[in-house]
């Protein structure tokens, strides 16, 4: 890239509406195009409690996942359990989620079992959560492996797009402002007076659904036209 096409792109940045051309005047290829608006998908959002932060060694121990309409954020099925461990649990990781293993022993089912019931509540949607990247990193693996020992014939569910949604994202111009020292779920549950984050899945995606809805509502106060949820 040439210095010339260096300073369009930075002009680009810069610009408040969309460009039609570049520096040349020949058509850009940033132009937008204007496309048929696609129906809306479900959202469904996830959230993974783990023994650590690497999914090759660490375990999944805990998952839950709510699918919403769009945009009426109406409730079209929930999803929550606790899942033995397979691999490690770190004792750092314990202290944050709460994970006890006389608790676990009673109450958490086999990834197998736990895999079966969450695909089809995720099939079909959008992803959507907080940094959500980590929670599909984890699930991958696991749906992976566990096709790998042939318990099951699929690996992760089909989703409606290969991209998700992230607060943490929707949250950035907050934090450019100033509103807020960062954009982590225990920042933004504060920031919106939603009590304190839980640090269970189930909790946790709660809070990510609330704090998604109330970004929306900033967006509409700041003159962005988006669809009333219900």
């Amino acid at each position: 890239m040439t210095l010339h096409e260096l300073e369009d792109v930075a002009r680009l940045i810069k610009m408040d509406t969309a460009p039609d051309t570049l520096r040349t005047g020949e058509p850009s290829v940033l132009a937008l195009e204007a496309v048929e608006a696609k129906p809306l998908r479900d959202l469904v959002f996830v959230d993974v409690e783990t023994g650590g932060f690497d999914e090759t060694r660490h375990a999944l121990i805990e998952v839950a996942a709510v699918r919403v309409s769009t945009p009426a954020l109406e409730v079209v099925s929930v999803f929550d359990s606790k899942i033995v461990p397979v691999l490690e649990v770190t004792p750092e990781a314990a202290a944050i989620n709460g994970y006890d293993p006389e608790v676990w022993k009673r109450e958490a089912r086999f990834l197998p079992e736990v895999l079966d019931e969450l695909d089809p509540v995720m099939t079909g949607a959008k992803l959507a959560g907080q940094n959500p990247d980590f929670d599909a990193r984890f699930l991958r693996y696991a749906f992976e492996s566990v096709r790998s020992t042939k318990i099951r014939d699929s690996g992760f569910p089909k989703l409606a797009s290969h991209h998700a949604i992230d607060t943490a994202s929707l949250a950035w111009p907050f934090r450019l402002a100033g509103l807020i020292p960062n954009c982590k779920l225990a920042t933004l549950v504060s920031f919106f007076g939603l009590g304190e984050q839980s640090h269970t899945a189930f909790g946790d995606v709660i809070h990510t659904i609330q704090v998604y809805r109330r970004i929306l509502d900033l967006y509409r106060t700041l003159g962005l036209r988006l669809p009333e949820p219900t």
